[in-house]
């Protein structure tokens, strides 16, 4: 097995070559020799790291129909490596432009955590913030709710003041995750009204992850007034719900908030006795 390790790695070595001090790739060599190495797992990452850098970077837009093909094999394979691997070369090949085609990708739940992925989507919104807000706005309005998911959480990295209306419709979307992604997206509620009125009447929301990321929100405005709606949901019936009140009212403090706290750390639960795991920023709006 080391021998066939080796043998893949200097193929995989090969496809790269230097002319008078100019890395040279093999383009279509080397996206071959990379999806065999995401199909067959035979060998280490380190031994192809190498070729997706010059892959990422080569500037081969003509590469792009075929990243996308296996891009979309991969998706249907359930193989979220590949998927990985592939969307890393798009970004850097496409940039910005390959926005949309990643989105559609993480629509597509693999049963991972999409690290990589989500990463990649990170890097290109904050690399040209105004044209992936314009891009993103068409995901969040669009007509297909996993879409809609990922145009609004993503927006959340380069939201602007004037989204405020937008994401507080989306709010109140009939698909829960779709009004949870808003409320973690929606503008800085510590200092714009619209958004901490939106994000207080999300309290009340029958969903159990929606009041989670509100009473997430909540808790990092700083704002004395978002005292009483929180000590108003200690005594929610859903366990997850009460912990992440705790929570929020442990970093908001004051006088109002002790009592619901004192009674939060005697909840026959016992999940609000401690502070809670802090919640991702995909699900519950921590700030970005």
């Amino acid at each position: 097995m080391s021998a066939l390790i080796l043998h893949v790695g200097a193929l995989f070595r090969r496809r790269i070559v230097v002319w008078h001090g100019v890395r040279v790739i093999d383009s279509r060599g080397a996206l071959e020799a990379l999806v065999r190495h995401a199909v067959e797992l035979e060998d280490d990452y380190e031994d192809i790291v190498a070729t997706v850098t010059a892959l990422s970077t080569c500037g081969d837009t003509t590469l792009v129909p075929a990243l996308q093909e296996t891009l979309d094999r991969f998706l249907d394979e359930g193989n979220f490596y590949g998927r990985d691997l592939i969307a890393g070369v798009l970004a850097g090949i496409e940039g910005v432009a390959g926005l949309p085609v990643l989105l559609r990708a993480s629509a597509r739940d693999l049963g991972d955590d999409q690290d990589s992925l989500q990463a990649e989507i990170i890097e290109l919104l904050h690399a040209d913030r105004a044209a992936s807000r314009c891009l993103l706005l068409e995901f969040a309005t669009g007509d297909t709710p996993e879409l809609r998911r990922e145009g609004l959480w993503a927006l959340g990295f380069v939201v602007e003041a004037q989204d405020v209306e937008l994401l507080a419709a989306a709010a109140t979307d009939s698909d829960p995750k779709v009004r949870s992604m808003a409320i973690g997206s929606i503008p800085d509620p510590a200092g714009d009204e619209r958004a901490f009125g939106a994000v207080v009447l999300a309290l009340r929301d029958p969903d159990e992850q929606v009041r989670v990321a509100a009473a997430s929100r909540l808790g990092y405005t700083g704002r004395a007034d978002a005292v009483a709606p929180l000590v108003a949901l200690a005594a929610d019936r859903a366990p997850q719900v009460r912990s992440m009140v705790a929570y929020a009212l442990g970093r908001l403090g004051g006088d109002e908030a002790t009592p619901a706290l004192l009674e939060l750390l005697d909840d026959s639960d016992g999940t609000s006795a401690s502070a809670p795991r802090k919640p991702s920023a995909r699900l519950a709006g921590t700030p970005r």
